[in-house]
């Protein structure tokens, strides 16, 4: 008798929970529900479990009232969270802009770090400038730049944002950093993106090493040129990458990527070595005229510009995991 009727309850409480929480999250997307104020209720979601306790004691001999309990939950906060109601304990973040400045002073060598979670990041080199950094950062939250040392400057710059929970996905409120760097003194510079958009116009600065990680953002970026070797490490998740290397750029480029596409453009005359470690399933495209010298499963394998070891400019491009993105090299 228990066995029939455990083998007949099916609640319709965790159904409807879940249709009403994408079209809450579809109509905040389309801009019917302030993103500000989904924020805030996110904190409420303890409320869940007292309806999941509720749902297991009456559910079970009466399922209706599991759907019923449901659709009360989620047509109650969608009609609050349209209407704008304040929730108890809510806040709406302050949002502002800041514009933050550290001299170069005596430093003939800078490391910079800097650490965005989902903010769009636009990156450039100064003009005219004593500054070593000189940046604009619109933003709700707290932003932290520090600065040490005196021959070699050790400077970050992070944001701790208060919409930084797993609901706030929007950029409604316009978060961005807009940050100019010295092209004075060579600059070891590592960039976490997180999920914002990164846009890097290197081309002007005085790289001695670059490492970027993107998460999901996408990534536009223009190397900077350089005789001078210098590694460049790039990690990314599900975020596209588009990479320009100027014309007589040196540099040793690693990729380890996963879902995203991967488009990297060289000038023409440039010794390219190319080595595809893992290519997952991702497709791969290279520019004519290279010659294959090590060969691996699917687009596994090393290819390089005859003559390669004696150029005078020479990038090496190494794969470590190419995931299920494309892979495009183009002159």
């Amino acid at each position: 008798m228990n066995s029939e009727y455990r083998t007949r309850y099916r609640s319709l409480f965790w159904p409807v929970i879940l249709i009403g929480v994408g079209v809450i999250w579809l109509m905040a997307n389309l801009g019917y529900i302030n993103p500000t104020n989904l924020n805030e209720a996110w904190r409420f979601w303890p409320v869940v479990f007292i309806a999941v306790g509720i749902d297991i004691l009456a559910g079970r001999r009466f399922p209706i009232i599991g759907a019923l309990l449901g659709l009360v939950i989620v047509a109650l906060i969608g009609f609050l969270l349209i209407q704008g109601f304040q929730l108890p304990g809510a806040r709406s973040p302050e949002v502002v802009t800041e514009h933050l400045t550290l001299p170069v002073a005596n430093a003939s060598k800078a490391n910079v770090s800097l650490n965005f979670w989902s903010d769009p990041v636009k990156l450039y080199a100064l003009e005219d400038s004593s500054d070593l950094i000189d940046a604009n950062i619109t933003h709700s939250g707290k932003i932290n730049l520090q600065g040490s040392g005196s021959d070699v400057k050790t400077v970050s710059l992070s944001h701790q944002s208060l919409l930084n929970t797993p609901f706030f996905m929007f950029d409604s409120i316009n978060q961005r950093a807009n940050i100019g760097l010295t092209p004075n003194i060579p600059l070891d510079l590592t960039i976490d993106g997180g999920s914002g958009r990164l846009v890097l116009d290197m081309s002007q600065l005085n790289l001695a090493g670059l490492d970027i990680d993107s998460g999901s953002g996408s990534v536009e970026m223009s190397l900077a040129k350089s005789t001078e070797t210098y590694p460049v490490d790039l990690n990314s998740g599900s975020g596209s990458i588009r990479m320009t290397i100027p014309e007589g750029t040196n540099a040793n480029v690693e990729l380890d990527t996963g879902s995203g596409s991967v488009n990297i453009r060289v000038p023409q005359g440039t010794a390219l070595h190319i080595d595809i470690q893992n290519s997952g399933s991702g497709s791969t495209s290279l520019p004519s005229g290279l010659t294959q010298t090590r060969s691996g499963h699917d687009d596994e394998g090393t290819w390089e510009t005859p003559g390669y070891s004696s150029a005078q400019n020479k990038v090496s491009i190494v794969v470590k995991n190419l995931g299920s993105g494309s892979f495009h090299v183009s002159d």
